[in-house]
């Protein structure tokens, strides 16, 4: 779940506005970003509060199991 820079900026689109994935998490504890668009439980959440999201982007399938 750990997101690549590589990943985080040329399909996470991080820091481009509404066209920024709006499931990317930041753990401050681990000073990393994770995609959560596969744990159902918070993409529930995250889908619920879309509106108030300046990220709107869903611009990928997920990370696989590979790259999590």
């Amino acid at each position: 779940m750990i997101i690549s820079d590589d990943h985080l900026i040329n399909v996470c689109k991080y820091r481009r506005g509404s066209m920024c994935c709006k499931y990317i998490v930041f753990f401050e504890s681990h000073k990393k970003f994770y995609c959560v668009k596969n744990i159902l439980e918070l993409k529930k959440k995250i889908d619920l509060q879309s509106s108030q999201l300046r990220a709107k982007g869903d611009n990928c399938i997920g990370l696989p199991d590979a790259e999590r």
